[in-house]
């Protein structure tokens, strides 16, 4: 299954546990679907996205964990530059750029783009 190769990958690259991996590698899953719109169903279980996806996949999972203070548990990259009440994402700024888990998957846009359904299905449905 390309998700455990995945896992694999993102421990190779960060030194975390197993778990702290699958929790990275299930947020970028999240974003990759829905930036690509590929949430089909079959007998109500998701199709597994394709192989080729496989290091852009690490690789964002990898990203996330650095915005999110990577392995040193500092608890982000930077100071805080935007949070609000409610709000379940955190902005850190990073020198004059503030970087969230959408902006790396829109500087990974382009390859994310050959994977993109020019129908997607609608989450859910």
């Amino acid at each position: 299954m390309i998700k455990d190769d995945v896992i694999s990958l993102v421990v190779l690259k960060t030194g975390l546990s197993i778990d702290a991996a699958k929790l990275l590698v299930d947020e970028a899953e999240f974003a990759i679907r829905n930036y690509t719109g590929r949430w089909r169903k079959y007998d109500e279980v998701l199709e597994e996205l394709p192989i080729g996806l496989m290091y852009i996949w690490a690789n964002l999972a990898t990203g996330i964990a650095d915005l999110s203070g990577g392995t040193d548990g500092s608890g982000g990259n930077g100071p805080v530059s935007s949070i609000k009440t409610g709000d379940t994402t955190v902005s850190y700024k990073i020198g004059d750029v503030f970087t969230t888990v959408d902006q790396l998957v829109d500087s990974m846009a382009a390859m994310l783009n050959h994977y993109r359904l020019l129908y997607p299905t609608i989450r859910g449905a």
